[in-house]
């Protein structure tokens, strides 16, 4: 038998309205979209291509905040592909920090549908 986690793909269970910002916007105005967002991190997108991730902790206190956000982003995006399933998202989430996976096409990795983090597996796996 199948355990459940493994027969619900990540597209099933990810936030598909998931914050973002453009590259070139401020690190205030990033700041201020992170908080609209009630969590600690946006991605950060150009060109609609996903080029990187902003944490709260990526910025410095002492950190130009009108300078463009793409300065302090993170360019190593924690990501997953949309038609793994969330056992997976779940073991890659154990040993991620950020607690959030951008959920990618699998045939073009810059191309981002969601997200998804232990709140959106847990929701997905109670519904089953």
């Amino acid at each position: 038998m199948t355990p459940i986690m493994d027969k619900i793909s990540v597209f099933e269970a990810m936030k598909r309205d998931f914050y973002f910002v453009d590259s070139s916007v401020s690190i205030k105005e990033a700041i201020s979209k992170v908080r609209e967002s009630q969590t600690k991190s946006v991605m950060i997108i150009e060109n609609a291509k996903l080029v990187g991730f902003l944490s709260i902790e990526n910025i410095d206190v002492n950190s130009d905040l009108n300078a463009q956000v793409s300065t302090v982003m993170s360019k190593d995006v924690p990501t997953i592909k949309k038609s793994e399933n969330i056992h997976i998202a779940l073991n890659i989430l154990t040993h991620e920090p950020t607690g959030k996976l951008a959920v990618v096409d699998d045939n073009d990795p810059g191309i981002i549908l969601g997200t998804i983090g232990f709140l959106e597996i847990a929701d997905a796996y109670n519904r089953e």
